[in-house]
């Protein structure tokens, strides 16, 4: 009896030891991981304050992602035997020169994916569908700062898709002003701009103005953001065109986005991929009485560098 008292001090004293040791092992992880947020805070202002100096920045983002899902004799389904696969790779990159009173920002996207199902039918016979998806966007805008944050600027862009280059494609030139209120965000109001549609067969070109904005940057800790906005408007139609096309025909907006999460495992992160775009010139040339609007995504690993 003596010795179970004795053992039952001893479990006892041992786990008010293990649980004091605990507690402290915990208020030290606490201090050391609110040390490491203030060193990661003090990093990404000193990032910041470097990206605002003259001179080069330049950062690039690989994505790839893969999924596959599929079922056998799954009878809750319509179709019980099915399976899927799929992969996505994208490519973000930018290169930016920043001067006293001028400035130049380069960047390239590129997303494309492909995705395979199959269908066995309870007949025994089999389908087959395939889908793919692909986008490319190069830009660069130059401009010279007469006043603080607010320059006279043009820029070049093209957009197309990668599985089928050129067909369709656009090609933008536009001129005007850019505002840049912080590094990170540039803002373009061009009254001059014309746009042509590939191929010129099956488009239509127009004059119009150019809108857009671009942000490349964190969200917050860890989480970075591309973002590219741009708007056409067509200051006419085309009457030449069958059926004849008004200027709101002609108009049209893509807002394409990345969004990493950094360094998730060594040094891995993950990237969600957000293309919208609305244009209804297209949406008539592939015979759809929708608005036009088409949505692209993606999610995938991430390796970036220099972001």
């Amino acid at each position: 009896m003596k010795r179970i008292i004795l053992n039952l001090i001893f479990l006892c004293s041992a786990s008010m030891v293990f649980g004091q040791t605990l507690e402290e092992l915990k208020a030290q992880k606490a201090e050391k991981e609110a040390v490491a947020a203030g060193i990661n805070e003090e990093i990404a202002a000193i990032d910041k304050e470097i990206r605002s100096f003259p001179g080069w920045t330049k950062g690039a983002s690989i994505s790839l992602g893969a999924n596959l899902n599929g079922t056998n004799n799954w009878f809750a389904n319509d179709d019980p035997t099915t399976s899927a696969t799929g992969w996505q790779a994208g490519f973000l990159g930018f290169a930016n020169n920043n001067a006293e009173k001028a400035f130049w920002r380069n960047s390239l996207v590129m997303n494309m994916g492909r995705s395979k199902s199959k269908i066995t039918n309870l007949d025994g016979s089999e389908e087959e569908l395939s889908a793919k998806s692909s986008y490319f966007e190069a830009s660069s805008l130059g401009g010279y700062y007469f006043i603080k944050n607010v320059a006279i600027s043009s820029e070049a862009r093209f957009e197309t898709t990668i599985f089928e280059f050129f067909n369709p494609g656009i090609l933008t030139f536009s001129a005007g002003f850019t505002w840049t209120p912080i590094t990170e965000l540039a803002v373009v109001v061009h009254p001059l701009a014309y746009q042509i549609v590939l191929p010129s067969g099956d488009f239509s070109s127009a004059a119009g103005a150019k809108i857009g904005a671009t942000y490349t940057g964190q969200i917050t800790d860890g989480v970075k953001w591309n973002s590219n906005l741009n708007a056409f408007l067509a200051y006419s139609g085309d009457d030449e065109a069958t059926p004849a096309l008004a200027a709101s025909d002609l108009s049209n907006w893509t807002w394409f986005n990345n969004f990493i999460i950094d360094n998730v495992w060594k040094g891995i992160g993950i990237n969600l991929t957000l293309g919208l775009r609305n244009n209804k010139q297209f949406a008539l040339a592939k015979g759809s009485s929708e608005d036009g609007l088409q949505t692209l995504w993606g999610l995938g690993l991430a390796y970036t560098v220099g972001f």
